[in-house]
């Protein structure tokens, strides 16, 4: 009975040793903060625009929308040329590029406006 519980003491342990030193053990932890976040389009037409909450919403499609957080580093493209959010109006097809983060959502890149006015 001893040698059985000194086999199984010495299985679990290797087992136990095993696990550790597999690639997973040894990375550790992830850190969240250096998950690259993945960066997606959308074109679609701007349903809402609230500069208050920093908020845009583009509608793509008939049931699907995606709404993206505004910054102050997203940059708005009118045409070739710089412009601002204020240029912008409901129903304007937009092409939007965001990132999706796991913390913050989706915070918007670049906004694009090409369209004759």
């Amino acid at each position: 009975m001893r040698a059985f519980l000194i086999m199984v003491a010495l299985s679990v342990g290797l087992g136990i040793a095993g696990l550790a030193s597999s690639p997973a053990a040894a990375r550790g932890p992830q850190d969240k903060s250096k998950i690259r976040p993945v960066t997606k389009t959308v074109e679609g037409k701007l349903q809402t625009l609230d500069l208050q909450k920093g908020m845009l919403k583009v509608k793509k499609g008939q049931d699907e929308a995606v709404t993206v957080r505004l910054t102050a580093e997203t940059k708005v493209v009118i045409n070739g040329k710089s412009g601002t959010l204020n240029q912008l109006k409901r129903g304007d097809v937009l092409v939007v590029t965001y990132e999706v983060r796991q913390q913050e959502g989706n915070i918007a890149q670049m906004v694009v406006l090409n369209s004759p006015r």
